[in-house]
């Protein structure tokens, strides 16, 4: 066991200590009151793309403490739709938005990861998987 491999397992603890609670106290309270929607939104996306990064790159400690993130804060945004301080319609609109920017932040203006086809196909296909499972 190296460094790397404390300091990774250190992000997942710290990534499962502030999401987790948030999600089981808006669940088990049964209100978001005090949660910034706009927060949450960049957070489960930032969430996802990380996951995916993580397959990419055939690193599954970060796929792992990232997908721990994006499930809390989806939880989080599913109790905001089932409470009505947030349709679904708002939800994937601002989803998308974020989504978007984001895709053009990485990809075309910084230009971090090649845009090839490799890479159209995932990103057109997570907000798809994604709208699908918050639709369902």
């Amino acid at each position: 066991m190296d460094f790397l491999d404390v300091f990774s397992a250190w992000c997942i603890a710290l990534s499962c200590t502030f999401t987790v609670p948030q999600a089981w106290r808006v669940v088990r309270h049964n209100t978001v009151e005090g949660v910034a929607i706009l927060s949450q939104m960049q957070g489960f996306i930032a969430g996802g793309m990380w996951v995916v990064y993580g397959i990419a790159a055939t690193e599954p400690v970060i796929s792992l403490g990232n997908g721990v993130v994006t499930v809390g804060i989806g939880v989080v945004l599913v109790q905001m739709v089932r409470l009505n301080v947030l349709t679904k319609t708002q939800l994937m609109g601002i989803l998308l938005g974020i989504y978007s920017f984001f895709v053009w932040l990485i990809f075309i203006k910084l230009k971090w990861l090649p845009w090839n086809t490799r890479s159209q196909v995932a990103v057109a296909i997570i907000p798809v998987v994604g709208l699908a499972v918050l639709i369902l």
